[in-house]
């Protein structure tokens, strides 16, 4: 008998796979055991085999158990920042995807976008193709 690797992540709207989350805090100091933005209850994820861009809240994250051969980690997990040019609004939306590279991260949510994925700020303003991007990796454990 194998063992099991149990993870978190959320479902797809789309294609009903699932996106894996980093693994956070194995000292217990934040209140889930995923990578989640602070301080947000809702966040932007976009697919990476699909394309599929969609918000997600915190109760949408569940357990999903893997085989050990089957690896959630393949690739990093980036996280896209774009700010609302909408007037003077200036809210920094951030999109996670999985990708092999920073610049194929930034392209694939572009992408996203253009194809007419919406992507909204907190205020519901549209936000259209960006015109500047910041993309940063995120660790797949935390200790802190």
């Amino acid at each position: 008998m194998s063992n099991l690797a149990e993870w978190y992540g959320i479902e797809c709207r789309k294609c009903f796979r699932h996106i894996v989350l980093p693994h956070r805090n194995p000292l217990g100091k934040s209140r889930h055991p995923w990578y989640w933005p602070k301080d947000e209850m809702q966040a932007w994820f976009l697919h990476p085999d699909c394309g599929y861009l969609s918000a997600y809240w915190i109760p949408e994250v569940h357990l999903i158990i893997l085989e050990p051969d089957q690896n959630p980690l393949l690739f990093p997990l980036w996280r896209v920042t774009i700010p609302c040019e909408h007037g003077n609004c200036g809210i920094q939306i951030s999109v996670h995807t999985r990708s092999k590279s920073k610049g194929g991260a930034g392209a694939s949510v572009v992408e996203a976008i253009h194809e007419g994925c919406p992507l909204n700020c907190s205020k519901g303003h549209v936000v259209p193709e960006p015109s500047r991007l910041s993309i940063d990796e995120v660790p797949e454990i935390d200790e802190n």
